[in-house]
């Protein structure tokens, strides 16, 4: 009788105690749920992670395994953020390193990484993040050329991507994309076979975002549209360079800005170029840019320019830090659109149009001095007088569209937080494409 008194009381004594630990132990997780919504709401946004990619040692300039973050920027970085690798055997903690590339906006990240990695983690004082980074390796099943379509953005033109498409049959082509109706998204799945499609989305500032409380309104900038264009080029640069013989990229140009003229070329034998991150174990041999430069109904007209890495005539070197062009380097194609091509009404095409022409803006000083028309990467660029605001209103009864999104989570470093993208996807709207 006492021993089976003394076990009730332990048995209550054990389920008071279990029951306390629980309350604690929620007490401080709501503690902690607090704390991260204070640190939201009052820390400053510096920058996303927009891309993960992992490089073995033969990509790599340092000979060792890296992870490279793409990276938008436009305030100090934080300094404490720290990568974490880990494979079978060993374990491996390096200091995130950032660097400019292109407009300073633009930085990529380097963190040194173990070999064959089974483990990644992000982390600081505040936080650890577990992430997964794309490996970049080659894939013998598909082309070594790659076209890289870039920024599709209300996109509606059903013809010229057909064009397109029909232009570089053969080749890996993939479709960076922020919104486009579902006339456009039925002929890239006519081409699955040979598309892949990343869901990029606009690149907005956390001001822009929380002041546009309807998502049916739409405030086109020309720094935000340049940006995302700018990321999508350097994104398929980090991922497709490393194993392509040949990259494309091949500007739609759906949207132009008054008094834009074309942007600076890449930034060859400076320390933000591109081609200085290229080593021996690169298949890349030549870059293309291209752009359109004229679109009608019945044929699109491209400019198209090309760097080489070893001695090519008819193409710049990308070794060559100062260059003259030859007219021969810069060639114009007329593309002719089939007969069957759909023509559709389009929706967003005049809007945009009043608005881009209504902003005026300037880039560098040299502003009435020709450039080249195709040239996508600018060392720098400014604009003369802030751009204002241009509200678009998204919304279509009975309009089909598709437009990209991001899952993000947070790293907060004192007064400041950081974004890192982890998984995209695409959305389907039935009343216009909202963004």
């Amino acid at each position: 009788m006492r021993w089976s008194r003394l076990h009730n009381r332990l048995a209550v004594l054990f389920i008071m105690c279990a029951c306390t630990l629980s309350v604690y132990a929620l007490i401080k997780k709501i503690q902690r749920v607090f704390y991260f919504n204070h640190l939201d709401e009052n820390a400053e946004l510096v920058g996303t992670i927009s891309s993960l990619l992992y490089y073995n040692s033969s990509f790599t300039l340092s000979g060792s395994p890296s992870l490279n973050f793409l990276i938008h920027s436009s305030k100090s970085w934080p300094d404490d953020i720290v990568c974490e690798s880990r494979n079978s055997t060993y374990t491996l903690q390096s200091r995130l390193q950032i660097e400019n590339i292109g407009p300073n906006t633009i930085k990529q990240g380097i963190c040194e990484s173990v070999d064959n990695p089974m483990y990644f983690n992000l982390f600081n004082e505040e936080l650890s993040l577990a992430i997964e980074p794309d490996v970049v390796k080659e894939k013998p099943s598909l082309s070594s050329n790659t076209v890289c379509i870039t920024y599709a953005l209300l996109y509606e033109d059903v013809s010229s991507i057909r064009t397109i498409m029909r232009h570089f049959i053969g080749k890996r082509v993939v479709f960076y994309g922020g919104s486009w109706n579902d006339d456009v998204m039925y002929e890239l799945r006519q081409n699955s076979k040979d598309i892949e499609m990343i869901f990029w989305p606009l690149i907005r500032s956390e001001d822009e975002s929380s002041k546009n409380e309807d998502p049916s309104q739409f405030s086109l900038h020309v720094d935000s549209y340049t940006t995302t264009l700018y990321m999508s080029l350097a994104d398929c640069w980090f991922r497709y360079a490393p194993v392509s013989e040949t990259v494309t990229f091949v500007h739609l140009n759906n949207i132009i800005f008054s008094g834009s003229h074309p942007l600076p070329p890449p930034a060859l034998g400076s320390t933000n170029s591109l081609f200085k991150h290229i080593t021996d174990s690169w298949k890349l041999q030549k870059l293309n840019t291209v752009k359109i430069i004229d679109n009608n109904k019945l044929s699109l007209t491209i400019s198209e320019l090309c760097h080489s890495r070893n001695v090519d005539v008819n193409c710049i070197p990308m070794s060559s830090s100062h260059f003259k062009l030859m007219p021969r380097q810069l060639k114009q194609t007329t593309l002719k659109k089939s007969s069957s091509s759909f023509f559709g009404q389009d929706n967003y095409d005049d809007i945009i149009n009043r608005c881009a022409q209504s902003n005026d803006t300037m880039y560098g000083e040299d502003f009435d001095r020709p450039i080249l028309e195709h040239d996508l990467i600018p060392q720098k660029f400014k604009i003369a007088s802030k751009v204002d605001p241009c509200e678009i209103n998204l919304r279509k009864s009975n309009y089909q569209c598709r437009s990209a999104t991001q899952y993000m989570k947070r790293l907060f470093s004192k007064n400041r937080k950081v974004n890192v993208v982890l998984k995209r996807a695409l959305l389907r709207h039935t009343d216009g494409c909202h963004i």
